[in-house]
C-alpha cells in the first residue's frame, strides 16, 4: 500500500496534536487553579463564620 502522506504533511498533522495537547494542557490548568481558588474563598468564608460564632458566644 503507497505512503498517502507526505513528510510536510506528517509534521503538519504532528504540529497540530501537539498545539492541541497543549491547548487541552492549559485548559486542565486554569480548571485546577479555579478550583483552588474556590476552595480558598470557602476557606476564608468558614474562618469569618468561626470568628463571628466566637464573637457572639464571647459578648
Amino acid at each position: 500500500m503507497p505512503n498517502i502522506f507526505s513528510n510536510a504533511d506528517l509534521i503538519f498533522y504532528k504540529e497540530e496534536e501537539e498545539e492541541e495537547e497543549e491547548e487541552e494542557e492549559e485548559e486542565e490548568e486554569e480548571e485546577e487553579e479555579e478550583e483552588e481558588e474556590e476552595e480558598e474563598e470557602e476557606e476564608e468564608e468558614e474562618e469569618e463564620e468561626d470568628i463571628k460564632l466566637c464573637i457572639y458566644f464571647v459578648t
